[in-house]
């Protein structure tokens, strides 16, 4: 059963998060410091993502006459995220830890196929790769990125051009992909390979959006937009 997201609670997972991820190694006191609320609000939140598993603590540091303090880092090995780039002829797929370091890649040709076609491949492809490589570990979600014209709300491409695809329903064709699945422009993702949603944490409502540095598929994400653009 759903239940009413607090909007503060939600802006202050999302910033405590975003300074885990900036600078991995800082305290409760140190993120509440930087963020402007309470030290007691930090370990609240804190609590709750050491929980789910999405950061660590560190052994405590002496800070001077003070209590020790607590390092918190991103886990990098408990989770996994998935990042796919659907181009015109080839599809990047990505598993990366949360802090955005691919631990496998692959890539899926496709030139010519309809987008059905193409998906199943993409699928099969994103499944060994999970298979293959998670290792037990969840897959906390998936984040697509595609050129040409794209409704994320809708979940739909209205038009790749370079594919040859158009009035795509996208994100249920790919349901079987670990979810929950962001879909969006290459020009509106967070980066090359696309918006690497994570798992939304059910209590606090926020989605993580992770970045890959998998240079395999960011290689390929760069000469297939050099492609798509002289077409």
């Amino acid at each position: 059963m759903s239940h009413k997201i607090d909007p503060a609670r939600a802006r202050n997972f999302a910033s405590v998060l975003q300074e885990i991820f900036a600078a991995p190694g800082r305290s409760r006191k140190d993120i509440a410091d930087a963020i402007g609320i309470s030290v007691a609000s930090v370990t609240s939140i804190a609590a709750s993502l050491l929980e789910h598993r999405l950061i660590s603590e560190s052994a405590p540091v002496a800070a001077g006459q003070g209590r020790p303090r607590v390092p918190l880092s991103v886990d990098t090995d408990s989770n996994l995220v998935m990042g796919i780039h659907l181009g015109p002829r080839v599809t990047g797929i990505v598993l990366t830890g949360l802090d955005g370091v691919a631990k496998a890649s692959v890539l899926v040709p496709h030139s010519g196929m309809a987008a059905a076609t193409a998906f199943e491949l993409v699928i099969a492809q994103a499944q060994k790769l999970v298979a293959d490589h998670a290792d037990g570990r969840p897959v906390l979600g998936t984040g697509v990125a595609t050129g040409g014209i794209v409704d994320r709300e809708q979940g739909l491409i209205v038009e790749n051009a370079g594919a040859g695809w158009s009035q795509v329903p996208a994100q249920r064709m790919l349901e079987a992909l670990p979810q929950p699945l962001v879909l969006d422009n290459n020009a509106r993702a967070a980066v090359a390979v696309g918006d690497l949603g994570a798992r939304s944490l059910r209590d606090q409502g926020q989605t993580l959006q992770i970045p890959s540095q998998d240079q395999n598929v960011v290689r390929y994400f760069e000469a297939d937009q050099q492609a798509e653009a002289v077409k």
